[in-house]
Order: C-alpha cells, then sequence, then structure tokens
C-alpha cells in the first residue's frame, strides 16, 4: 500500500490525500465450462435477424379463371370458379369475393373477355366503393379471333388491369359486372382471370 504525504501551499486548502489499493485478485471472472466440440451437433448460431415473426406476414395471393356462365344471367359478382391457387384461402369461387387477411399493400390484376359480338363492363369493387371502371372495346365480328385448339373461342374484345392498392384487413374485393357477357368455350377454357397478391405491410411512421 502507497501513502502519499500531506502537503499544504499557501493560499490552498488542504486536501486529504486517498491511497489507492490495488485490486485484489482472488475475485475473477467466471469461466465458461468446457464443452468436448462434436461435429456431429455443431453449437447453434445466434441470427443476425430477430426471430420475432410478428414482423414479417405470410404470403397471401389467389388467382382464379372463369370458365362457365351463371345459372343466373342477373349483373352482379363475377364469380370466378376454377381455383389456381388460393393461399391463405382468402378468395372464395363461390361468391367471387377476396377478403383482405391483412392490412398492406395489394396488386390485384384481372383479365376480362367479352363474349363473341359483345362487350364487357365491369366495375373493381372494394368493400361497395368503385375503386376502377372497366370497359373491353366494341364487339367484334363472328369468327375474326378464329379457333382456339379445343374449337371456336367465341370472343369478343377484351379489357385488363393491374392496380397496386392500400387495403384493410376485412375489405371485400370483387369483380362486378354491369354490362356485357363474358365469353366460355365448350371445353371450359380460361379466358378471363381475377388474381391479388400481397406485397408488404405499411410502414410504420418515424
Amino acid at each position: 500500500m502507497m501513502c502519499l504525504s500531506s502537503v499544504s501551499f499557501a493560499g490552498y486548502p488542504f486536501v486529504q490525500p486517498v491511497s489507492f489499493k490495488p485490486q485484489s485478485t482472488s475475485r475473477r471472472a467466471p469461466v465458461a465450462a468446457k464443452v468436448p466440440w462434436n461435429p456431429m451437433y455443431p453449437p447453434p448460431v445466434e441470427p443476425l435477424v430477430s426471430a420475432d415473426n410478428s414482423v414479417f406476414a405470410d404470403p397471401f395471393s389467389f388467382s382464379a379463371g372463369f370458365t362457365h356462365q351463371p345459372f343466373s344471367g342477373d349483373f352482379g359478382i363475377i364469380r370466378f370458379n376454377r381455383v389456381l391457387i388460393n393461399d391463405g384461402g382468402h378468395y372464395s369461387p363461390q361468391t367471387g369475393i377476396f377478403t383482405v387477411p391483412q392490412d398492406g399493400r395489394y396488386l390485384i390484376s384481372g383479365l376480362l373477355t367479352a363474349k363473341q359480338g359483345d362487350h364487357i363492363e365491369v366495375v373493381l369493387s372494394v368493400s361497395n366503393r368503385s375503386v376502377q371502371k372497366l370497359q373491353s372495346s366494341a364487339a367484334h365480328a363472328a369468327g375474326q379471333y378464329g379457333s382456339s385448339a379445343s374449337g371456336n373461342c367465341g370472343c369478343g374484345g377484351s379489357v385488363s388491369f393491374s392496380l397496386i392498392l392500400p387495403l384493410r384487413k376485412g375489405d371485400r374485393v370483387g369483380l362486378v359486372r354491369t354490362a356485357g357477357q363474358l365469353a366460355t368455350t365448350e371445353a371450359r377454357e380460361i379466358l378471363s382471370t381475377f388474381s391479388a397478391i400481397f406485397l408488404y405491410a405499411p410502414q410504420v411512421n418515424r
């Protein structure tokens, strides 16, 4: 132990010196237990990204085609009956409605082909709100588009769309036919489609 002698100078107050003791070496940091290395069971690696799954959302998507006319000729929501993909099961072919499972940005797209000699008018609806009106070109003469591999196409004009929309959980998205008829074939080929895919969740305001 080292002690400093007290010295006083004129004009300065006396300060009691402080003695310094070296830190005891008897208390040391604990040493991790040594575990033998086994190549069959490598030690776990800490992930670089948080494992909190709430930050990420499961993919939601669907794509469906129209192959036959409904029994009722009344105008209304188009029921795309042939489901090609339906991740999450949020599209109903019985109603033609896609129910949004989570807030976010969604890509909504579709292709509508009118019956030969006719045109088609459709409204993209989100929870009974009109988002976009779609109308095919004027009716074409019969046989202008020729025949498909499985028989006469019977197609008129067509119209397509693709939109990125901010949707909220519980929104109901569908295509409402307001005029005309969609084309079909005897082989039930897909001539009209309706699709949606979840892109990303909205950013948190900072």
